[in-house]
């Protein structure tokens, strides 16, 4: 599967690792991979099933939420967290309640913040030269 511009997904390498990405101007980033499929349950996926706070353990993992109902994922401050450096985390929508990240108090998530559709993926990346801004990719 090809990787589409700001709509990460799960792609196939041709050195046989999966990863999840994105494009952007032209080139593909890489937020994750892993050597083979069975990985993926155990190292990449952390079930969702409620609304809760982002954590450190998030980072560079696809957040896989099944809910019937609405789930957020408040990301807190710097300050509460410690978040550290470039920190990515994907959500992707496995139930059919709307599944969207929030800021929490102090904290900016800049772009387009709607829920996607139902096996879709979305995902925040921490701005490593700022305090508390992350961008929706």
């Amino acid at each position: 599967m090809a990787l589409v511009r700001a709509h990460p997904q799960l792609l196939v390498e041709t050195n046989d690792k999966k990863s999840i990405g994105y494009e952007a101007d032209g080139r593909k980033v890489a937020l994750a991979s892993i050597d083979n499929m069975a990985s993926i349950q155990g190292d990449m996926n952390l079930a969702v099933a409620a609304s809760r706070d982002a954590s450190l353990s998030d980072n560079g993992n696809i957040l896989v939420c099944s809910s019937a109902v609405a789930i957020v994922i408040t990301v807190k401050s710097k300050a509460l967290i410690g978040w550290d450096g470039a920190v990515s985390i994907v959500q992707y929508r496995d139930g059919v309640g709307a599944v969207t990240f929030a800021a929490g108090a102090g904290v900016t998530i800049r772009g387009d913040l709607s829920t996607p559709a139902q096996y879709g993926f979305k995902g925040i990346c921490r701005i490593p030269t700022k305090t508390d801004e992350w961008a929706v990719f």
